[in-house]
């Protein structure tokens, strides 16, 4: 909806709220937690940002097994790519990370 800053709000509330409810050990609540912020951060043109949540999410789904926030990981990365930020150091280790 293009409503980032706010759900920029939204989710660090939620986050806030789950710290007292979950475990830092709940890898599956974390990855989740990181793909959302990135798509949200990607929405905010925040690059350098979106490519340490996506590191941190693509570690975590491989530890999980997790397919669907890895379809997820891929999209915003292949956004990533084509946005201004795409020729940095830090997208192109990501591209590695992906091999």
């Amino acid at each position: 909806m293009g409503m980032f800053p706010q759900a920029l709000d939204e989710i660090e509330q939620l986050k806030q709220l789950t710290e007292r409810t979950y475990g830092r050990d709940e890898t599956r609540n974390q990855t989740w937690y990181s793909v959302v912020m990135a798509e949200i951060l990607m929405g905010l043109k925040a690059y350098p940002q979106v490519t340490k949540m996506l590191k941190a999410a693509l570690l975590a789904c491989r530890s999980i097994n997790s397919m669907q926030n890895a379809v997820t990981i891929m999209d915003i990365f292949s956004r990533l790519l084509t946005s201004s930020y795409g020729t940095s150091a830090d997208v192109e280790e990501l591209r590695t990370m992906f091999m």
